[in-house]
């Protein structure tokens, strides 16, 4: 996308400082709950998270050579832990922390996108309010029509928003899984105790049923949401500008 269409909150929530950072979190829950269960150290966590530094930089070059990016995120971090670094994707398949990731990052979208309509409803429906014996050319087919109202026309489009808001909820629901399963979903190297652990210190819950990958039908839901909200917002682009 052109970085001037961008919004600055959603670009933050998807630039490589906070996917790191996430995988970054999502690693550190699993080793808060392996130390739980005793499957590894007690304090061994703690070093990670006040040692690590999120270095983009060295991260690409480490890339360069594995041509992996989890291999290389994984390598960076033992290269800052020393002995605490050997218990850093302990038990884990790529998409462990790819897939619970994605997750989090999807919750940040939905909820930073329902604050921000929350304020377009509010100013919408004020607006309605305020028009609501304006009498404007009503349109059929582009062309004009038998007269309405402003107030009305605007009132269409807050109870759309209201629409995609409330899919938008419904989404959330619906995306906040995620995975600590193992290769192929089997639990073959680490308990589901410390999947269900470390998920809910992340606020997600554990997918039902996995394989390597939390299934697509979950980012599919999460892309339409964001073609609802998407297609409110044109409308109303749409009608003011013509």
């Amino acid at each position: 996308m052109i970085d001037r269409y961008r919004v600055d909150e959603i670009k933050q929530i998807w630039d490589e400082e906070s996917r790191f950072r996430t995988y970054l979190d999502v690693e550190i829950a699993v080793m808060e709950a392996q130390e739980r269960l005793g499957i590894i150290p007690k304090g061994m966590s703690k070093k990670v998270k006040e040692s690590v530094r999120i270095d983009i930089r060295g991260i690409k070059e480490i890339e360069e050579v594995t041509r992996h990016d989890i291999i290389a995120f994984v390598s960076s971090i033992e290269k800052q832990t020393g002995d605490a670094g050997r218990f850093v994707h302990y038990g884990l398949t790529s998409s462990d922390v790819i897939d619970t990731a994605i997750a989090i990052l999807m919750k940040r979208t939905i909820e930073t996108i329902i604050g921000m309509l929350d304020g377009l409803i509010k100013a919408s429906w004020e607006r309605a309010v305020e028009e609501k014996y304006t009498p404007i050319v009503g349109r059929t087919h582009g062309i004009h029509a038998e007269p309405t109202t402003l107030g009305l026309k605007i009132l269409s489009w807050v109870s759309e928003l209201n629409r995609a808001k409330k899919r938008l909820n419904q989404t959330l629901g619906f995306v906040t899984y995620g995975k600590i399963s193992g290769p192929v979903g089997t639990y073959s190297h680490l308990p589901s105790k410390v999947e269900k652990i470390a998920l809910e210190k992340l606020g997600l819950k554990p997918e039902p049923v996995s394989t390597q990958i939390v299934p697509r039908d979950r980012y599919i839901e999460f892309i339409y949401s964001l073609v609802m909200v998407g297609e409110a917002i044109e409308r109303m682009a749409m009608e003011i500008r013509h």
